[in-house]
């Protein structure tokens, strides 16, 4: 029993342990396929970026309707493609197995990262807890072998607080100016960042208020310099700061939304606006199991008995408050910001403090459950590399209709699933890219009821082909959103005059638009 505790108390063994996740979690990258649609976008925006040898405005295979003035932009802000691309320029190629390489380095610096601010709050030993915890945590996992920015943006925020907590201001400035360039939702650790500093003063050598408050106004400004550059980028290509919350959407200025120039369109009753889950990475934190698939089964029961010690034994740290502040301020407005819609991953900012906060209570336990920990630590780590080896995979089926689709006559296909334009290289389109842009009407093809109009929006988009997954088709008597294909069209598609099957499997069909 007492073997497992030894890994926490050897700095030298918990390396070599952590030496063989990487090499694990990198083995997993290197032996699947890019496969999921959010990965394949990033990947692709990189990739696009060293091509034309600057940063690329919008994807022209992707949701892209030329003749509609549409197109379906970049608007990821840029650090992890930009530093991709860099590793293409050096490598003279584009190489996915150099990408793989890259989350696996992320993934380095996040468990790193979390054991030097485990440490400055509370002590090494914790600090190699918290690192393990992180380490084998299934959402880490996962996102540390698929091409998600989630995992970047949660190794670099120890790093900030790091800086924070030594008051090394004009680190922590650029850094958080970066964080702003690697993921969005970074922004919600600004305002406690700035509390902080603020507050927070050494007591050897207290510090002014006014100071503080200078040094508050020089961070912000390094971060706005930092960030100033996607800014101008954002308004001499998009002609706005603003756009609308859903991937491959139209440029919204913020003069139109003011006008209220854009409407959301009616979804036909009943309705729901979450998107379908065809798979665990596409999932509200309201999930009850998938909460558990992403946070594992030591994170949950370990806060739950952090916050019991705390209250039970008064049991609080002083320099925990500094991951308190940015856990309660972030949570809110994480949930304001994702109107009701939470994906679990948009926590990714805040997941190694509350995984540093967990463990503080870990002492009070025996050491068989410490054994248990890192047992379960261990299961959940491989079971989840195991898990996303088989699911990051192009099955023999989705191969052959690549092949399938490479050797049809020219023609934009209809389909949910990016990875089909990537592979073939054939623009696709999907309805859910429209839902809030007026006048484009794809979505209707689902809705109408005239088999006229469904020929006419099909004509007006030059949709030639319609590819539908098996797994993408949801009964529409029951619920109704963009994310998949309405039992009720698929089953109408062989009784329209103008669409003929040309391919069909248990996995997957597509038809011809004649």
């Amino acid at each position: 029993m007492k073997s497992a505790l030894k890994i926490f108390n050897n700095k030298k063994k918990f390396g070599i342990l952590i030496a063989i996740l990487v090499l694990i979690i990198l083995l997993s990258g290197l032996f699947t396929d890019l496969r999921f649609s959010d990965e394949i976008y990033h990947f692709w925006f990189a990739k696009d970026w060293y091509i034309a040898g600057e940063r690329p405005v919008y994807n022209e295979l992707l949701h892209t309707v030329p003749e509609y003035g549409y197109y379906r932009y970049y608007l990821s802000v840029p650090l992890w493609h930009y530093e991709l691309k860099s590793i293409f320029n050096l490598s003279g190629n584009i190489s996915k197995n150099l990408a793989q390489v890259y989350m696996a380095v992320w993934y380095i610096l996040l468990i790193f990262g979390t054991y030097l601010l485990a440490k400055t709050v509370y002590d090494e030993q914790l600090g190699l807890y918290s690192a393990f915890v992180v380490a084998t945590m299934p959402f880490i996992v996962s996102f540390s072998i698929l091409f998600f920015i989630d995992v970047p943006i949660a190794a670099v925020t120890p790093y900030l607080i790091y800086f924070v907590i030594k008051r090394r201001y004009i680190l922590a400035g650029i850094i958080m100016g970066l964080m702003f360039l690697l993921k969005e939702n970074s922004y919600s650790l600004f305002p406690a960042s700035c509390l902080l500093l603020l507050v927070n003063s050494h007591k050897s050598r207290p510090i002014k208020l006014t100071k503080r408050f200078l040094q508050v106004m020089l961070f912000s400004v390094l971060v706005l310099f930092v960030t100033l550059p996607n800014f101008k980028f954002r308004l001499d290509n998009f002609h706005g700061l603003l756009f609308p919350h859903d991937e491959g959407a139209i440029f919204v200025s913020i003069h139109d939304m003011l006008k209220h120039e854009v409407q959301k369109p009616e979804v036909p009753k009943p309705e729901v606006t979450k998107p379908v889950e065809v798979n665990y990475l596409t999932s509200s934190l309201t999930s009850f199991p998938t909460f558990f698939k992403y946070f594992g089964l030591l994170f949950p029961p370990l806060l739950l008995w952090r916050i019991i010690s705390i209250l039970k034994y008064k049991d609080f740290h002083k320099m925990e408050v500094f991951l308190v502040i940015y856990i309660l301020i972030y949570i809110p407005l994480y949930l304001i910001a994702f109107q009701g819609w939470w994906e679990i991953r948009y926590l990714s900012p805040i997941i190694p403090l509350l995984c540093i906060f967990s463990v503080k209570g870990i002492r009070r336990l025996k050491p068989w459950i410490h054994s248990i920990i890192v047992f379960v630590g261990l299961i959940m780590f491989f079971s989840t590399t195991v898990f996303l080896y088989l699911e990051r995979q192009i099955t023999s089926s989705e191969k052959g209709i690549i092949e399938l689709i490479k050797k049809l006559p020219d023609g934009r296909i209809l389909s949910p699933e990016p990875f089909i334009s990537f592979y073939t290289g054939r623009p696709t389109i999907w309805t859910d890219s429209f839902k809030y842009t007026p006048g484009m009407s794809l979505y209707e093809i689902f809705w109408d009821d005239s088999d006229i109009k469904k020929e006419r929006i099909f004509k007006d988009f030059k949709i030639k082909y319609i590819h539908i997954p098996c797994e993408r088709i949801y009964d529409d008597m029951k619920v109704r959103h963009f994310g998949g294909y309405p039992k009720s069209f698929v089953e109408r598609l062989p009784k329209l005059s103008f669409v003929k099957l040309v391919f069909d499997n248990k996995d997957m069909s597509i038809w011809q638009v004649e």
